[in-house]
C-alpha cells in the first residue's frame, strides 16, 4: 500500500512516502509540490495525507495538486486534508495564502452539475468540524467575564478518489 505525507515538515509519518519541499527537514522525496508533478506512477498510491499544508498553497498550486492527485491515485484513494477553518483565529496567519471552508473543495465533487464549466468530478467529498472555546486576551473590566464563544478550529477532509464514475460518464456521453 503506497500511503503518501503531504508537505510533511517536520511531521514524518512512518510508513508513509514523506514529501517536502524543504530537504532542511529531510523528506523522504524532495518536491516542490503545487509546481512540480508527484514522482509516482498514474494510479499507483492508495492513501494521502496532508495536515495544514493546504492553506500555505495559492489558488493555482491547490488547482495543479488536485490535479496531480486525481493522476497518481487509484480509484477508491483516499485523501485526508486537516486545515484550520477559515473562522478558526490562526486562519489569517501571515504565512496562510487560502482561508479554507467547508465548500473548498466543491469543485471537484463527483455527481455536481456545474453551469461554469471548470467543474472536474474528482472526488466524492466528506468533512468534519473541530471546534473549539476562544479566549482572547482581555484587559479592563472585560477580563472578569468568560468569553465562552465557540467557534471551528479545523476543518477535516476525506476525498475519495472516483474514477471509475467518470470513466462511465465519458462513455455514456459518447454513446
Amino acid at each position: 500500500m503506497v500511503k503518501i505525507n503531504l508537505g510533511c515538515g517536520g511531521r514524518k509519518l512512518p510508513g508513509y512516502i514523506n514529501i517536502d519541499y524543504s530537504s532542511d527537514v529531510n523528506p523522504d522525496i524532495v518536491c516542490h509540490i503545487g509546481h512540480d508533478k508527484l514522482p509516482f506512477k498514474d494510479n499507483s498510491v492508495d492513501y494521502a495525507y496532508s495536515n495544514h499544508f493546504f492553506e500555505h498553497m495559492n489558488t493555482n498550486e491547490t488547482k495543479f495538486l488536485l490535479d496531480e492527485l486525481y493522476r497518481v491515485c487509484r480509484t477508491g484513494a483516499i485523501i485526508e486534508v486537516i486545515c484550520p477553518h477559515q473562522m478558526s483565529p490562526v486562519a489569517s496567519h501571515i504565512e496562510h495564502k487560502q482561508n479554507i471552508s467547508e465548500c473548498f473543495f466543491d469543485a471537484y465533487r463527483a455527481g455536481k452539475d456545474a453551469a461554469d464549466g471548470e467543474s472536474k468530478e474528482y472526488f466524492k467529498i466528506d468533512y468534519s468540524l473541530s471546534f473549539m472555546r476562544y479566549h482572547p486576551k482581555r484587559t479592563g473590566v472585560l477580563r472578569f467575564l468568560p468569553f465562552l464563544s465557540i467557534v471551528p478550529c479545523n476543518v477535516h477532509f476525506k476525498l475519495e478518489v472516483v474514477k471509475k464514475i467518470r470513466e462511465e460518464n465519458q462513455e455514456i456521453t459518447n454513446k
